[in-house]
């Protein structure tokens, strides 16, 4: 039972780091949250979506390097990852948000049954 675990958790991990390169953060955050306030080569910020404060943008994305899909509000603390984003955002569960992730923007993964 150990090994299966091993398994399946190891599987779950290839699909959210395959999940992760397969979706361009720059797209995709734009495509949730409208316009960009500043981009850079590393982050792109935007007015967060998880707070009312509608003049400063906190909301900072990271797009390259190992912590691609990270974001973090510097206003509200607000951090993940894309995956956490996705379920906050549009108030999903863990496995909700990885099937839509796929569906709607990355449908050439399998999910393993």
């Amino acid at each position: 039972m150990h090994t299966k675990y091993n398994t399946i958790h190891a599987d779950l991990r290839d699909l959210i780091i395959a999940l992760k390169c397969s979706i361009d953060p720059h797209s995709y955050y734009t495509s949730q949250l409208g316009s960009v306030c500043k981009c850079t080569n590393h982050q792109i910020i935007f007015l967060c979506p998880f707070h009312d404060d509608r003049k400063h943008p906190n909301f900072t994305v990271t797009i390259t390097g190992q912590y691609r899909h990270s974001f973090i509000c510097f206003a509200c603390d607000a951090k993940g990852d894309l995956i956490l984003f996705h379920q906050k955002f549009h108030n999903l569960n863990f496995s909700e948000a990885i099937n839509d992730l796929i569906s709607n923007y990355a449908s050439h993964l399998q999910i393993a049954n």
